[in-house]
């Protein structure tokens, strides 16, 4: 009995050491294979854009982060990887961002994209 106490123990210990994934929701263009981040519904902290994403076994590249789409988020940092071409309206308002790193291949910062984002200290 002991013996599975102790299994069940570290098993359960060891799922909060696996790290948590940031959990995003798409639009996608089948023509193109281009993804956009609609919304975020992860728990926060330093968040990563994925450069592709698998949707119903087809590749799309991530080339967008959309109109309110990770606003309110209790996100402290995001890096936004080199593919992605456009921020929409509002995309992080409100959010607890600190940090944000911008790739030059973003062309396109929607109006009020950092709006009401008053901890950030770090905008590159």
């Amino acid at each position: 009995m002991k013996a599975k106490t102790l299994i069940s123990f570290f098993f359960l210990f060891g799922l909060f050491l696996i790290p948590a994934r940031a959990q995003f929701n798409y639009t996608s263009n089948t023509v193109d294979l281009t993804a956009t981040i609609v919304g975020y519904t992860g728990s926060g902290g330093a968040v990563t854009i994925p450069s592709t994403v698998n949707l119903g076994g087809t590749v799309y590249k991530v080339t967008g982060i959309g109109q309110y789409a990770l606003s309110s988020a209790a996100i402290t940092s995001v890096s936004i990887p080199t593919g992605v071409t456009s921020l929409g309206d509002e995309a992080f308002e409100n959010s607890s961002l600190t940090n944000v790193v911008i790739p030059d291949s973003v062309t396109n910062i929607g109006d009020n994209a950092f709006d009401q984002c008053p901890a950030m200290t770090n905008f590159t």
